[in-house]
């Protein structure tokens, strides 16, 4: 988990959320340069910056949150994503993906 937001560091909330997303999501997302998206500096801004960066939940917590909502929503390419990265980030392991994956789309097929 990381620290509570450090009002000393110098970097900006776009560089703050960059350094998030690769913490998160390693080498699983591409960088888009700031400026090009909007939606990309806004997610970086807020979603990593802000979000994922408050010390409340542990990644391992808040993973678990976004493959549930991605699951029921059956977005199976970003639920993937997530696995990967919990895996990678030693999250979850292959055995609770296995036991998760069982039961994940039940929803959608009932």
């Amino acid at each position: 988990m990381s620290d509570e937001y450090d009002e000393h560091d110098e970097r900006s909330a776009w560089e703050r959320g960059l350094a998030k997303m690769r913490e998160v999501y390693g080498d699983e997302v591409r960088e888009i340069p700031e400026g090009v998206s909007t939606f990309n500096d806004v997610m970086l801004r807020s979603l990593f910056a802000e979000v994922w960066d408050r010390d409340v939940l542990s990644f391992r917590d808040r993973r678990l949150l976004a493959m549930g909502v991605i699951a029921a929503n059956g977005a199976t390419d970003i639920w993937g994503l997530q696995a990967r990265s919990a895996l990678a980030n030693g999250e979850l392991t292959v055995e609770e993906l296995r036991i998760w994956r069982h039961g994940q789309w039940f929803p959608l097929s009932a």
